[in-house]
């Protein structure tokens, strides 16, 4: 954890106190029904550190993912179980750069929340979040960065992560073994020449056996991300949905009733205008006014908590004036620099367009004006998942970002993760996975044909997608079918080279196994005899898959009792 920094926080962004006298107005959102204060930040499910963002534009998923989806999520599985192991954050980098587009950009609150709902996210310890290595290319979608470091962000690593780079020249390092220029790549042997793929637009070579991590490529990791997922979010604009009060109050509702919120907010943040103030023994920093530039840009805060009791002396006057009172907690990802351990308070009355009190507040800079504090509140439901059947399907693509997976059986198809728009080519090799459990009508996932479908978004671009494999497993990562081979990893190396851009895929799998088929391989016999036995022997102990258990169901009435014992043992009267 890093050491505080107020004495440079006041150094940089100043405290601008002005105002003299201000007379009484109407209380601001203080409703009888809430608790006076509520702190979600001391929560054992709330995230023990703060994030920081560093250089990437990442402040979305650093809010919905990092804090907000964390904490669901271990609440979540408390709730089911109360020893589960809570000991984990979300990575802010798995949902960022599959959000972006293949940029250094801001992303969208829905675009983040639709990796959350569809994929789910990678833990931290899967994915770490590294605040440079997390510039994969820059905003015009420009790949230079994907490869080269400019000398002084080198000097700025750790020795952690200038191991990764080598030196070109004088001004560059790029990461060790992952591109190639085109004329490091005439030198290599017609064998070596097999493991790179020409990158769109650029003088480089992706070499395809490398763990890019641009994107998440862990497989275990992926498949276990669709544990706990984002069930729905809902998003509550100020004015559109709610007028000011309303919107104070709704904030301090959600808190109360245990949801982080996260909000967006034009945001000037080396304008803004601060207070430090003592409470309980330590220093406490305060946005009483949100001042920005039209150049400023859009950012996104975490809401934890509030306290109606929290007092800050705008004016000066040696009195606390109504309008100078309450005030929300908030996390924000620029590290310590920015308020006390990563957090700060933003006073009730900076969230209205016009100040409550009846002398405004000074912004006392040319060029700037005041904007709401929040914009918008969004709050999210996560649960565990109780996942039967997941599709994998195994890709080569020289643009991860314009493959669209779809999955169906019969007329139903499932939602697709929401598209984004391409800001540059990121190659990928390995599996995309899809939860189909919705798929298996009336809970059952047997007996029943799934339509899988591999579609390139960008039909009238340069994207170009070879499908190697399908398959289905279950919830403990078993191939219930055969896999369908389609390619081989050096075929389809080869293959994505002379393909033509806009390829369409789509293929059936089926699954009609026996009753008691507990190894998948089309018969029940003395290989599964053992498994059914321990099975009913001691269920409560029992370590099988959600469709292992499908499959014991031998009567097919939903519940797994004697009667299958009987069926599936050929004994009743044991």
């Amino acid at each position: 954890m890093k050491k505080n920094k107020i004495t440079a926080l006041v150094a940089a962004f100043g405290m601008i106190s002005t105002l003299a006298s201000v007379v009484p107005s109407t209380s601001v959102c203080a409703s009888n029904e809430l608790p006076s204060s509520v702190d979600l930040s001391k929560s054992e499910y709330f995230p023990e550190d703060y994030i920081d963002q560093g250089r990437t534009s990442s402040c979305t998923a650093c809010a919905n993912t990092y804090y907000q989806f964390t904490y669901e999520a271990r609440k979540a599985l408390r709730k089911i179980d109360p020893k589960a192991d809570i000991d984990f954050t979300y990575s802010p980098y798995s949902t960022y750069t599959q959000a972006t587009g293949g940029c250094n950009c801001g992303t969208t609150f829905s675009n983040n929340y639709s990796v959350l709902k569809h994929r789910g996210a990678l833990k931290m310890k899967d994915f770490p979040y590294d605040t440079y290595y997390g510039i994969y290319c820059d905003n015009t979608g420009k790949l230079s960065n994907i490869s080269y470091l400019i000398n002084w962000r080198y000097e700025e690593l750790s020795k952690k992560y200038q191991d990764l780079y080598e030196k070109v020249n004088e001004k560059y390092y790029r990461r060790k073994g992952e591109y190639i220029s085109s004329d490091e790549f005439e030198k290599l042997s017609e064998k070596e020449k097999e493991n790179f793929i020409p990158v769109n637009g650029e003088d480089l070579y992706y070499r395809i056996d490398k763990k890019y991590r641009a994107i998440p490529r862990d497989e275990q990791a992926l498949f276990e991300a669709l544990g706990v997922r984002v069930d729905n979010y809902e998003e509550k604009k100020l004015y559109d949905d709610l007028s000011e009060d309303e919107f104070i109050t709704y904030i301090k509702e959600k808190l109360n009733e245990g949801k982080i919120v996260t909000t967006s907010t034009h945001y000037g943040y080396k304008n803004n205008i601060f207070g430090i103030t003592e409470k309980n023994g330590e220093n406490n920093v305060i946005i009483y006014q949100n001042v920005v530039t039209d150049k400023n840009g859009h950012h996104a805060l975490t809401i934890v908590g509030y306290d109606d009791n929290f007092e800050y002396d705008i004016n000066e006057n040696k009195k606390i004036d109504p309008g100078e009172k309450g005030a929300f907690k908030v996390y924000n990802s620029y590290g310590d620099d920015f308020g006390v351990k990563g957090w700060h308070w933003v006073m009730y009355d900076a969230v209205y367009a016009e100040s409550r009190l009846e002398k405004k507040p000074d912004i006392a800079q040319g060029g700037l004006t005041r904007a709401n504090a929040f914009d918008n509140a969004y709050t999210v439901n996560v649960s565990k998942k109780n996942i039967k059947l997941v599709s994998e399907v195994e890709i080569l693509t020289n643009n991860f970002y314009d493959v669209s997976i779809g999955n169906a059986c019969g007329k139903h198809e499932l939602e697709r993760i929401e598209s984004v728009d391409t800001k540059s080519s990121v190659v990928y090799s390995g599996p995309f996975f899809t939860d189909i459990t919705e798929l298996c009508e009336d809970g059952r996932g047997n007996g029943r044909s799934y339509k899988i479908i591999v579609e390139n978004r960008n039909k009238a671009g340069n994207t170009k997608i070879v499908t190697k494999s399908i398959c289905i497993k279950d919830d403990k990562g078993n191939i219930v079918v055969p896999k369908k081979q389609y390619i081989s990893d050096d075929g389809a190396a080869e293959r994505l080279k002379v393909l033509a851009p806009g390829n369409y895929f789509e293929d059936y799998l089926s699954i009609n196994l026996p009753r008691g088929d507990m190894n998948y391989d089309g018969a029940y016999d003395e290989k599964d005899y053992a498994v059914v036995e321990a099975y009913f022997a001691d269920p409560e102990h029992s370590d099988l898959s959600q469709f292992q258990l499908e499959l014991l169901d031998a009567n097919d009435d939903g519940v797994r009792d004697e009667n299958d014992r009987a069926i599936l043992l050929g004994n009743t009267n044991d």
